[in-house]
């Protein structure tokens, strides 16, 4: 028996024989599920027979059971419509889902930990995008995450506070470090030992007062205070300047694990002056989850980025070091070691 559903889908997983569906979203779409020999007894309604939403919803809660026990995924599934005579579907598919990916982490242990590109090629741009999984064990008051050009007092950089602040903190300078747009959220609470996603895109490319950058950690949007945004447009700096994950100049040395490190220059992933849910569900999946970037982080956006640091689940910790995104090759330096977990468990 085949029926049309309006349904909100957070993550389908379908073999063939039963649509031959793979769906990973978290949007409303109308799908074919075709349940076969499931007993789903319809019940008589004006305009002729169809099954009850109490025997469908049934049906679906089996066949996710059935789902996950094959593909190690559940598929959720709200029924929020009607149905009504089923469409031929032999695929549906979109893109963004976890799919089964699995990635995995490391640990930056503090001082003289970190991951490190002496020279970045990228392009001086009014446009930043980036992605990234973390977590912390504890407190990292004023810890950077990320620096760009650390021997020069951060002409470009990123603090990443741990809990209880939840603390994101960016500086955007240009090459002559005259031009900036700084911004800081401390009102966010992170827990310990959780990993969060952080999804953002900047544009300095505006006037005084005008720019523009959102942030979502795991699926919030940030509120952002403590707003410097004097100077005319201007592009980012990032050629020819040091990037490195972890420790800083000033040996901070943040302590926090890492997964999935995606640094965009010249990229945007803003619409409208936000970064969309379908844009999102192509680093983080309706379940939580990483989404496997690709081979060179392209995926999301259909070009590499500059930097793209990860960790294939079950290779070595040093591994994290070789970027996969154009920008040059990292050295890694101090105690890195494979995490405990990873998010995508």
């Amino acid at each position: 028996m085949a029926i049309q559903l309006i349904a909100r889908v957070t993550a389908v997983f379908v073999p063939d024989g039963i649509g031959g569906m793979s769906v990973e979203s978290d949007r409303t779409l109308t799908l074919t599920v075709d349940f076969g020999g499931a007993n789903i007894g319809p019940v008589a309604v004006p305009g002729g027979n169809r099954p009850s939403t109490a025997n469908i919803a049934t049906a679906l809660n089996a066949l996710a059971t059935n789902l996950a026990a094959i593909f190690g995924n559940a598929a959720n599934l709200a029924i929020i419509g009607s149905w009504g005579p089923a469409v031929p579907v032999s695929s549906v598919n979109s893109g963004g889902g976890g799919g089964g990916y699995t990635t995995g982490a490391v640990h930056f242990a503090g001082a003289a930990s970190e991951v490190i590109c002496a020279a970045l090629t990228a392009t001086d741009s009014g446009v930043c995008s980036f992605a990234w999984w973390y977590q912390y064990a504890s407190d990292q008051n004023s810890t950077e995450l990320y620096t760009v050009d650390e021997a020069n007092l951060y002409l470009s950089g990123g603090e990443a506070e741990g809990p209880p602040q939840g603390n994101i903190k960016q500086f955007w300078f240009d090459a002559t470090r005259a031009s900036s747009f700084n911004y800081s959220a401390s009102a966010e609470s992170f827990g310990f030992n959780q990993w969060h996603s952080i999804i953002g895109s900047v544009k300095t490319d505006l006037g005084a007062g005008s720019k523009i950058v959102a942030v979502y950690a795991d699926d919030t949007l940030l509120t952002f205070g403590n707003v410097t945004d004097a100077s005319a447009a201007f592009n980012i700096a990032f050629n020819g300047l040091s990037f490195s994950v972890g420790d800083d100049s000033f040996g901070d040395g943040a302590v926090f694990d890492c997964a999935d490190f995606w640094f965009a220059p010249n990229q945007s992933l803003l619409v409208a002056g936000d970064i969309p849910l379908a844009t999102r569900r192509k680093f983080r999946d309706g379940s939580g989850k990483p989404v496997n970037l690709g081979a060179t982080g392209s995926t999301p956006t259909g070009v590499a980025p500059a930097v793209f640091l990860r960790r294939a689940a079950g290779a070595a910790a040093s591994t994290f070091a070789t970027n996969l995104g154009t920008g040059g090759n990292f050295t890694g330096g101090g105690s890195i070691t494979n995490a405990a977990t990873s998010p995508s468990d």
